[in-house]
Parts: C-alpha cells; structure tokens; sequence
C-alpha cells in the first residue's frame, strides 16, 4: 500500500512570509529551503541571527534532493547542523551562537545531537499515536515527556546555555513552535515537563529570529493532517522525509549536492 504523504507548502507564510518577502534580491548565500520543514526552519533562523542582510530566500520549487540546503555562491552545504556551524564559523563577528570554551561548545554539541535523536523522534512518535490506541498512545506521551524533561532541567537560564541564545536554542525551537499540535491533539501540556518547559518554550516562540521565521498556524495543521488522522499508514517513530519536485532550472546546482560539495 502507498502510504499517505504530509502536504508540501512551496510559499512562506506569516512571519517567515514577511522575511522571506524582503530577501528577494540575490545576495552571496541563499537558502532553498520548504518553509513548513523543521529542518528548514533549524537553517533559517540562524541566518536571521548571523546574516541577516546577506542573505537571498528562494521559496518556489526546485530542489528535489538534499534540501533545505544553503548556496554560498555556487558552493551547496547542507545537513543542518553544518550549515549551522558554517554561519558560526562564516561569521564570528557576529552574535556568537556557539560558547568560546571548547569544553562547553563539545556539550553544546552534545545537546543538540540529543535533541536530533531523542526529543525529536519522540515528538514524532507522539504526533502519530493515535489516542484510540491506548497502550501506544501512553508509552509516547510518557516518552516524550522524559526526552523533553531531560534536557529541560540541564537549562541555564532564559535560553539553554544562559541569558543567550544558542545553537541548542536554535535545534529546540522549531518543536516548541509545533507542540502546540501536542497540546491541542495529544493531550500534552507544557506545565507537565520539569525544568520549566513552559518558560523556555515561551523564550523561543518570541526571540525575533524564531518568530520571523514561523509559518502560520493553520499550515501546520494541514501538513501534519496525516499523522494526526493516519498514522497507521505511516512510519511510527520518525518524520516522514517528503520532497518536492525538481525544476530543471535546477539541476546542474542538485548534480552539485548529489556529487558531495
């Protein structure tokens, strides 16, 4: 059986409508990016932090493969967490995403592979988990709740590390602008996570680069309509990895991506 896909939105909307809307004439980096993708999300907001005014947003379709992927110039990097180590390193004049101590950037590093591997998966896992089904729905809910309490009790201050925003910050940001789908249809609640969830949660949704970067609410619901209403036709566990169509425009950039630049 062919399972059911979430829906792809090409264009930017709310906050990351009006960003993507005043970065439309090309510069040296340029993000192709699927505005409603976590992931691209994880890139876009700390372009907003590291180079705001160097950058270009190209919204309509046309990468098939390894997207959302940052051009520098010619050049194509993806993988978010490189990308996102490439601003740092592009730019580190700018505010610094990363601590200065290598101790502390190596378990910087540390929580955001936690976020990838645990949180994440188990936001997912939840997200599917149909409440009819009783045992699995409670197993998810207590699963996620522990992932995310586990990280939520190492945090500093307002942001993970302290009084500034990181790259933690950044990983952690594009789920506390979707557990609003939890909290509406999963039954979870913000208050229930140890380490004041809650208060970190709020911190993200309105640091300004998180926010100019938010798709509306409304599309969110949509894309995500199957794994809230079928979850048994897709993989429990993990999102499901959606592309859209390749443009021919395109393709010499993606043979670029494909050949490992």
């Amino acid at each position: 059986m062919r399972r059911s896909l979430p829906r792809y939105f090409p264009a930017a909307t709310g906050g990351a409508g009006k960003t993507a809307q005043a970065h439309q004439e090309p510069e040296h980096l340029t993000l192709w990016a699927a505005w409603i993708f976590p992931v691209s999300f994880h890139k876009y907001s700390p372009l907003e932090e590291k180079a705001p005014n160097e950058s270009f947003y190209k919204t309509e379709e046309g990468l098939k493969e390894a997207i959302p992927a940052l051009q520098v110039g010619d050049k194509p990097i993806h993988e978010s967490t490189i990308v996102c180590e490439y601003l740092e390193e592009a730019f580190p004049d700018n505010l610094p995403l990363l601590p200065r101590d290598p101790l502390e950037r190596a378990q910087a590093r540390v929580w955001i592979d936690y976020i990838n591997n645990v949180v994440v998966p188990s936001f997912f896992r939840l997200l599917e988990a149909q409440p009819t089904e009783t045992e699995e729905f409670i197993s998810a809910l207590d699963e996620f709740k522990d992932a995310l309490g586990h990280i939520c009790v190492q945090r500093r201050g307002r942001f993970f590390l302290g009084d500034e925003f990181s790259l933690v910050d950044v990983a952690m940001a594009p789920w506390a602008v979707r557990d609003f789908l939890l909290r509406e249809y999963r039954g979870f609640g913000r208050e229930d996570i140890p380490g004041d969830w809650e208060d970190w949660a709020s911190a993200l949704e309105s640091r300004p680069s998180v926010y100019r970067t938010t798709s509306l609410k409304s599309l969110y619901v949509e894309y995500n309509q199957v794994r809230l209403q079928n979850a048994s036709e897709i993989m429990i566990g993990g999102p499901v990895r959606e592309e859209p169509a390749l443009g021919s425009q395109d393709e010499g950039w993606v043979s670029k991506v494909r050949g490992g630049y």
